[in-house]
């Protein structure tokens, strides 16, 4: 049995979630607007599972903070790009990648 949810039901989900802190509110907003294009390209269902998320994706405030844990010498957005995943975060600096 599945249940699809919407970014409302989602968040409200999230933010009752211990995992909440990982992203953060706008993270979160930014996450679920990418797993559901990545869902439509694919023809697939993610499943709803913020433990899983915490493993799969990292949220990063600059790109010096992506180089240190990833031992790169990446100057803009378009450098991680090359490497993995990149989510915009919307009105922040901050991004998400997804964890190779």
């Amino acid at each position: 049995m599945k249940m699809t949810i919407n970014q409302e039901q989602f968040m409200d989900m999230v933010m009752s979630s211990t995992r909440f802190k990982s992203f953060g509110y706008d993270g979160w907003k930014a996450l679920f607007n990418y797993l559901e294009e990545r869902d439509q390209e694919n023809a697939t269902d993610t499943e709803f599972e913020p433990v899983a998320f915490d493993g799969e994706f990292t949220r990063y405030e600059t790109v010096g903070a992506f180089n240190g844990d990833h031992g790169t010498e990446c100057k803009t957005l378009t450098d991680i790009r090359e490497l993995t995943t990149v989510i915009d975060i919307d009105a922040s600096a901050a991004f998400i990648i997804e964890n190779c």
